[in-house]
C-alpha cells in the first residue's frame, strides 16, 4: 500500500500538454471505450427491428433448400 501511495505522490500536480498531445489522448480514450463496449456488449441476446408482420423464424431443424408450399401455390 505504501508503494501505491508513494507512486501517487510522485505524480506532478500540473502537466503541460500540447494541443496535438491532448487531441491524441482524447481520441485514443474514445476509441478504447468504443472497442471495449463492443467486446463487452451482449449483442447475441438482442433483436433489432419491430417485427411488424415478420413471422419467419428459422430453427435448427429448418433447411433453407426446402421449397415451401405457399410459394408453389402462387405459381
Amino acid at each position: 500500500m505504501k508503494r501505491i501511495s508513494d507512486f501517487f505522490k510522485s505524480i506532478p500536480s500540473e502537466v503541460r500538454l500540447s494541443k496535438a498531445e491532448l487531441l491524441l489522448t482524447v481520441a485514443v480514450s474514445a476509441l478504447t471505450g468504443v472497442v471495449a463496449g463492443m467486446l463487452i456488449s451482449p449483442r447475441k441476446e438482442q433483436r433489432y427491428g419491430c417485427n411488424n408482420g415478420n413471422n419467419f423464424v428459422l430453427t435448427e431443424d429448418d433447411d433453407m433448400d426446402v421449397e415451401y408450399e405457399f410459394l408453389e401455390e402462387e405459381e
